[in-house]
């Protein structure tokens, strides 16, 4: 879309990146912290889309910008986890295919 705020598409790849290595976490972990982490992943993307289209996206802009803050808490709570949970050699950008954005 030529309207879609170029952060929506990054955070939907890091969104398809971290949904599959929550999954794979222990029990223990996926279900409490997992959890938040992927429901604050749908939260933040679901406010930029709701930001991109309205006439205050300047105020949902702000409203969202503490979420990637606490997200970053969460995952730091996980530790080494998340990254343990596959390859620490893969990342969003290097599961891109070639042409994509």
């Amino acid at each position: 879309m030529s309207g879609e705020l170029p952060v929506i598409a990054k955070l939907y790849e890091v969104v398809l990146w971290t949904l599959p290595r929550l999954a794979k976490l222990p029990r223990t972990h996926r279900f409490l912290a997992g959890d938040r982490v992927a429901t604050g992943l749908y939260r933040l993307l679901e406010s930029l889309v709701r930001a991109q289209s309205g006439s205050r996206r300047r105020d949902r802009l702000a409203e969202a910008s503490a979420s990637p803050d606490l997200l970053r808490l969460e995952v730091r709570l996980l530790g080494g986890r998340l990254l343990s949970a596959s390859s620490r050699q893969e990342t969003p950008a290097r599961n891109r295919s070639p042409g994509s954005p």
